[in-house]
């Protein structure tokens, strides 16, 4: 693996285990670099996890998505990612501006209708790994 930086033994006190290994996922994606090698902006969103056995499946990796609506409804779409693909995140937890909003049914959707601007969201599920933070970017009508 010399082609993708060196190899991440310890973040802060923690360290691997014999089949252990240091994963690291920006803006919600496995980058095809090392993070020895990675170049970061200041918005990237950046998740260093410990998988302490890379010979069994690992934790799910959330998605998030959203779309707005000409009405200002704001539909997040949570798919999890696992070692099988894609499936929608029932019960994944949306948070927006640091406010539980609501959880998302069956196909891993919630629509909110927000009560004025938005930052960011992000999702969260019990044993999977946070979703990307997604940003809210207005368009501005000259």
């Amino acid at each position: 693996f010399r082609s993708i930086g060196p190899y991440v033994k310890t973040i802060g006190r923690q360290r691997i285990g014999a089949k252990g290994a240091w994963d690291v996922y920006v803006n919600g994606r496995t980058p095809t670099l090392g993070a020895g090698v990675l170049v970061l902006t200041k918005h990237d969103d950046v998740i260093w996890f410990l998988d302490d056995d890379y010979s069994r499946v690992g934790p799910a990796i959330l998605d998030l998505d959203y779309r707005v609506a000409e009405d200002g409804a704001v539909t997040f779409t949570v798919r999890t990612a696992s070692g099988t693909g894609w499936t929608p995140a029932k019960g994944a937890r949306i948070r927006v501006d640091g406010v539980a909003v609501g959880t998302t049914g069956a196909r891993g959707t919630l629509t909110i209708t927000p009560s004025g601007d938005w930052d960011e969201a992000i999702a969260t599920q019990k044993g999977a790994i946070r979703s990307q933070r997604v940003i809210e970017s207005p368009v501005d009508a000259d």
